[in-house]
C-alpha cells in the first residue's frame, strides 16, 4: 500500500478540473479513479531558463490528457547523496527523480527505490536499452530505473590553438593525438608555440582520479577483484599503474606541457580551456554549453574527438543520468511516470508523438545558443531509433561536423568501478598530486601505499 505524505503543492499547467482534485485530496497516492499525486523532481527554474520550464509545463498538460485524475507536484529538488537518505526515511524525495548513472546500484541498496520492472517490460524498455546501460539500474535481476541520457568520455580541443602551433590539416581540423604518447608531444608543441598549456588535467577531490581512470584503464590496469567468498581485493599495484603513474609524472616534469597551476579540480580545468589556458582536456560531451555559455567559447572553435588509446586498449568511461521511483510507489504513480517520461521524449518505442517531443526539446536547446550535435554515445539496442534520433539532430546542428567525431565504436567502454569508486577517485589523487608537485617522488611507494589504503579503508569495509 503506497505511503501517504505531507507535500507542499505547486501547481502546473494543468486542467482546472485537476486542480479541483488536487485541492480535495492532495497528497494522498490512490488509484481506482480517484485522486493521485505524482511529485516530479529536476523541475526547472523559470529564472535560470525560461523557455525550458514553459517546456516542462507544457507536458503536464498533454500528461493530463492521459491521467485526468493525477495532480502533479513540481520540485526543483537536484539529488545529493549526503541528503538522500535523510530526505528518504522522512517520505521527502519526490516520487520521480533523475540521478547520475553512478548513483543507481547504491540507491537501490537502500531499498528506498521502486522497482519497476513490470511496468518497464510491458513497455518494451527492457529489450529496447543497450545491456550495459539497463545493467546499471538494475539488481537481482530486477529493474529499478529508465536511463534517459548517456556520454562517454572523450578529448575536448581548442581549434585555435591546434591552429597556432600548427597542428590543424588542410580542412582545419586538429590533428588529434591518437595515443597518450602522442597527446603529450601534442601539448609539448603547443605550449612551446602559444606559451599556454596544451593539456590539462584535475588532480584533486574525487575528480583526479575519476580522469585519470580513462588512462589506467587503456594501459591495462584492473583496480580489483571479487574473491570467491565475496570480498574484494585491491589489485592496482601493479606495473601497468606504475606505467599510468609514470605518464603523469612525465607530462609535468618531462613534457612540461601542464598549466603551471596543477592542483585543480575539474571546474578550474574546464575554466583553463574555456580561456583558452589549455588546448586539451579529457571530458564528457555533455558539457559543450560550459564553454560556449560560461566562457563564451565559438562553438566553431571546440572539437571533440575520442581518447587516444594507451598500451593495451582505447577506453573511455560512460556515465550519464537516470530517472528512478522512489519506494512504495502505486502501480498508478508508476504508469504516469513513464507516461510522463514518454512525453518527455525518453520512451522505448518509436513514435511520431515521440519523435515530434524530442525535436521540440532539441529546437529549444539550438535557440538558447547551445552546442547542438548528434550525441556521441547511443543508449539504444535500435539501429533505426537512433538513427532517427541522429536526423533530427543533424536538423538543428549548429557546428562544424567536421570537428566533432567522436565514434564510440572505435573505443571500449567503461562503466565505474563496481566498489567504493569515490574512495578510490581520492585515493588516486593523492597520488597525481605527490608525482605533479615532487619530481622525486618514489612511485612505487605510492602506488603500494595507495592499495593498501583503498583495502583499509574502503574494500575491508564492504561486507560480503
Amino acid at each position: 500500500m503506497a505511503r501517504t505524505r505531507k507535500r507542499r503543492l505547486v501547481c502546473g499547467a494543468i486542467a482546472a478540473v485537476m486542480l479541483m482534485g488536487m485541492l480535495a485530496g492532495c497528497g494522498q497516492k490512490q488509484g481506482n479513479g480517484d485522486q493521485i499525486t505524482l511529485k516530479i523532481g529536476g523541475w526547472p527554474a523559470p529564472e535560470n531558463n525560461q523557455e525550458q520550464y514553459d517546456y516542462y509545463q507544457s507536458t503536464l498538460e498533454k500528461l493530463a490528457e492521459k491521467h485526468p485524475n493525477l495532480a502533479v507536484e513540481t520540485d526543483e529538488y537536484s539529488y545529493d547523496i549526503q541528503s538522500f537518505l535523510p530526505r528518504a526515511t522522512s517520505g521527502l524525495n519526490p516520487d520521480l527523480f533523475f540521478v547520475p548513472l553512478t548513483e543507481p546500484k547504491k540507491l537501490i541498496s537502500t531499498g528506498y527505490i521502486q522497482d519497476i520492472s513490470e511496468e518497464l517490460s510491458a513497455r518494451g524498455y527492457d529489450k529496447a536499452i543497450d545491456e550495459q546501460f539497463l545493467n546499471i539500474v538494475s539488481q537481482d535481476g530486477k529493474i529499478y530505473g529508465v536511463p534517459y541520457s548517456a556520454y562517454m568520455m572523450g578529448l575536448m580541443c581548442n581549434v585555435d590553438m591546434f591552429k597556432q602551433a600548427g597542428l590543424v590539416d588542410e580542412n582545419g581540423v586538429p590533428k588529434y593525438p591518437r595515443t597518450y604518447t602522442e597527446l603529450a608531444e601534442t601539448a609539448k608543441t603547443i605550449k612551446e608555440k602559444t606559451g599556454q598549456a596544451g593539456f590539462a588535467i584535475p588532480s584533486t577531490g574525487t575528480e583526479g582520479g575519476w580522469i585519470l581512470m580513462n588512462i589506467a584503464w587503456s594501459n591495462g590496469v584492473n583496480f580489483m577483484e571479487e574473491q570467491p567468498d565475496g570480498t574484494w581485493k585491491s589489485t592496482f599495484d601493479s606495473p601497468e599503474m606504475y606505467e599510468t603513474i609514470q605518464y603523469i609524472k612525465d607530462l609535468r616534469w618531462k613534457y612540461n606541457c601542464l598549466p603551471d597551476n596543477v592542483l585543480n579540480g575539474q571546474s578550474e580545468v574546464s575554466k583553463q580551456f574555456g580561456t583558452n589556458q589549455a588546448a586539451m582536456i579529457i571530458s564528457s560531451d555533455v558539457v559543450f554549453d560550459t564553454f560556449t555559455q560560461t566562457y563564451k567559447m565559438d562553438r566553431n572553435k571546440l572539437s571533440y574527438t575520442i581518447l587516444p588509446a594507451g598500451s593495451k586498449d582505447r577506453c573511455a568511461q560512460i556515465g550519464g543520468s537516470a530517472y528512478l521511483i522512489s519506494e512504495g510507489a502505486s502501480e498508478e504513480q508508476i504508469n504516469a511516470s513513464l507516461d510522463w517520461l514518454e512525453i518527455m521524449g525518453y520512451g522505448a518505442e518509436l513514435s511520431e508523438e515521440l519523435l515530434a517531443q524530442k525535436e521540440e526539446a532539441i529546437k529549444i536547446s539550438a535557440d538558447a545558443g547551445n552546442v547542438v550535435t548528434r550525441p556521441m554515445l547511443s543508449l539504444w539496442k535500435n539501429e533505426e531509433y537512433t538513427q532517427k534520433i541522429n536526423e533530427l539532430y543533424d536538423k538543428y546542428t549548429n557546428v562544424d561536423p567536421k570537428l566533432w567525431n567522436a565514434d564510440q565504436n572505435m573505443v571500449t567502454l567503461r562503466k565505474e568501478e563496481p566498489m567504493a569508486a569515490q574512495q578510490l577517485y581520492s585515493i588516486l589523487s593523492s597520488v597525481m598530486q605527490a608525482v605533479l608537485t615532487d619530481e622525486n617522488a618514489d612511485i612505487n611507494e605510492l602506488i603500494s601505499t595507495a592499495s593498501e589504503q583503498f583495502q583499509k579503508d574502503a574494500l575491508n569495509k564492504i561486507e560480503s
